[in-house]
């Protein structure tokens, strides 16, 4: 449903859709210019309500069936003609499903590698990482972990295997140039990762 004003946050839009995401709860808006690459305004959308990155497709399917299949349009023409920044959202797509399907495998490795308490205890610790980072991604506590620290040391490194490490890597998390810390590289950071980890880890 396009809203009558289409206006959002005191911007115009073409569009300001009511997308119903959970029963029992009001509709999130999500806006759309005409000629706008859909993926870009599903990754915004998502982005703002920290969605799971696993209804991107459906949520660009929407834009493209409900603006006349302008949409289609703008996502063709911005793959037909990549600028220098532009990331074709197919490949985007399936990097994040590849990074994702290896973090399934180091978290199940994990949970049948080691004993049940000692596989808990890391899991949590790893969930806890990722969600304060969803939670207040700006916020540098949660943006560094030192690597001497006695809890990391035990719950994370000390898997033979170094799984949880692997993780860490995997979401964006990189030894400094002191070599003392895991820092949130800005470049690597990918939130669609640390939030299929939070998903995975949350069942």
């Amino acid at each position: 449903m396009v809203a009558p004003d289409k206006m959002f946050d005191g911007q115009h839009y073409d569009y300001v859709f009511d997308v119903d995401v959970q029963d029992g709860v009001p509709p999130l808006k999500l806006p759309y210019n005409r000629g706008e690459n859909p993926y870009e305004a599903a990754d915004r959308f998502l982005l703002a309500h920290t969605l799971p990155a696993s209804y991107r497709e459906q949520v660009v399917q929407f834009i493209i069936q409900n603006t006349g299949g302008a949409g289609q349009a703008a996502a063709a023409a911005a793959a037909a003609a990549p600028s220098s920044d532009f990331v074709d959202p197919y490949s985007r797509t399936r990097d994040n499903e590849v990074k994702v399907g290896e973090i399934r495998s180091l978290l199940a490795k994990i949970k049948a590698s080691y004993p049940e308490e000692r596989a808990t205890v890391a899991l949590k610790t790893l969930n806890a990482y990722c969600l304060n980072l969803l939670k207040q991604p700006a916020e540098e506590k949660f943006r560094r972990i030192r690597k001497s620290n006695a809890a990391f040391q035990q719950r994370v490194a000390s898997l033979e295997g170094g799984e949880g490490c692997k993780v860490l890597e995997l979401v964006g998390f990189r030894t400094d140039d002191s070599g003392e810390f895991y820092v949130v590289n800005e470049a690597l950071f990918d939130r669609k990762a640390v939030e299929a980890t939070c998903s995975e880890l949350g069942r």
